[in-house]
């Protein structure tokens, strides 16, 4: 009767704690985030501002999609609202880095 209990807890957490993050999907087992901004700025200004922005690195453009490289910052959690009890310590001490593919 203990384990029955056990797994139906589970079960009640895992439905009523799971979340469906907007803009984010899995492909092909890795997490992937696709969010539609409209601009005006052709896909040269679009690169130019990843080069300025310091963020980017190795910025190409291939037609008609612009790739580039996150280099590995520090993410400004507090700035976002989290509080050191909201996430953990392994998290406020990493870096984020990874690809960036954008289509214009």
């Amino acid at each position: 009767m203990k384990k029955l209990f056990f797994i139906l807890c589970l079960l009640c957490s895992q439905l009523s704690f799971s979340q469906e993050l907007p803009h984010f999907f899995i492909v092909n087992k890795q997490l992937a985030w696709a969010k539609v901004y409209d601009t005006n700025l052709q896909k040269e200004e679009i690169a130019q501002l990843l080069r300025l922005n310091g963020l980017f690195k190795e910025v190409e453009i291939n037609g008609n999609i612009i790739t580039a490289s996150l280099q590995f910052v520090s993410a400004d959690y507090e700035g976002a609202g989290y509080n050191i009890l909201s996430r953990g310590w392994y998290v406020a001490n990493s870096t984020i880095g990874g690809e960036v593919g954008l289509t214009v």
